[in-house]
């Protein structure tokens, strides 16, 4: 009975060993193909909170979204794709590519889109395209003579719909890049833009501050009616 437990012992340590070494070989490979972090990231909890307080304020917004018939199938991923393209990677990551190609998109037209080229964008979408662009490049705070194309270009409803897409891409997609800032500096190469205390303060407040508040939120937007005139600056 005792050599019995002495080979079980045996064989937990040695378990333990080869997990150590597996996980220390993966671990060092990660770190090495691990380029140098640029990408925007939220540099603390309450960062990340006034960003999502727009939507808060205003359900009305998210409604009129969710109603826009336009703003859905292969234009919304083109539009994803285009704010995405603002990373400089050269392939979108596989779940906006996946989601684009369930859209009807095609392998090519994810690939130049997700490089800035605006190629695979018909006459009608080529302008939100472009819009998208420039609004990812400027941090969500395009100019107001390009607002006003848009206006000019699509109609008042439209363009508050589409600047409401944007935030809502844009919030995801810069949370989504802290919490990759965070596994970039486990791996050594951390963001020069943020810190670990930041880092770990937008993770919980996007855990326990905005995450269970979102059946909250879809109450609200349901019984809010979607008003004539934007409820929001679109420059907000």
């Amino acid at each position: 009975m005792n050599r019995r437990h002495t080979w079980l012992a045996l064989l937990g340590v040695g378990s333990g060993l080869l997990g150590s070494y597996i996980l220390a070989r993966v671990y060092r490979r990660a770190k090495a193909s691990c380029p140098p972090f640029r990408r925007r990231v939220y540099t603390s909890g309450r960062e990340l909170a006034q960003a999502c307080s727009q939507f808060w304020r205003h359900p009305e917004d998210l409604r009129s979204l969710r109603y826009n018939e336009r703003i859905a199938g292969p234009f919304a991923a083109k539009v994803m794709l285009a704010v995405a393209s603002e990373d400089g990677v050269a392939y979108p990551v596989r779940q906006q590519a996946r989601y684009a190609m369930a859209q009807g998109l095609s392998a090519e037209e994810v690939r130049s889109l997700g490089r800035g080229e605006l190629a695979a964008a018909t006459m009608d979408e080529a302008p939100a395209l472009y819009f998208a662009q420039h609004y990812a490049e400027r941090g969500g705070h395009p100019d107001e003579d390009m607002l006003q194309r848009l206006t000019t270009t699509y109609g008042p409803r439209m363009a508050h719909d589409l600047v409401t897409f944007l935030q809502l891409l844009t919030l995801t997609k810069v949370a989504g890049n802290t919490f990759d800032a965070l596994l970039s500096r486990i791996l050594g190469h951390p963001s020069p833009d943020t810190t670990l205390r930041g880092e770990l303060s937008v993770l919980l407040v996007l855990a326990l501050g905005i995450v269970p508040l979102i059946p909250v939120l879809a109450i609200r937007m349901a019984r809010t009616p979607i008003g004539g005139e934007p409820a929001a600056d679109l420059r907000s």
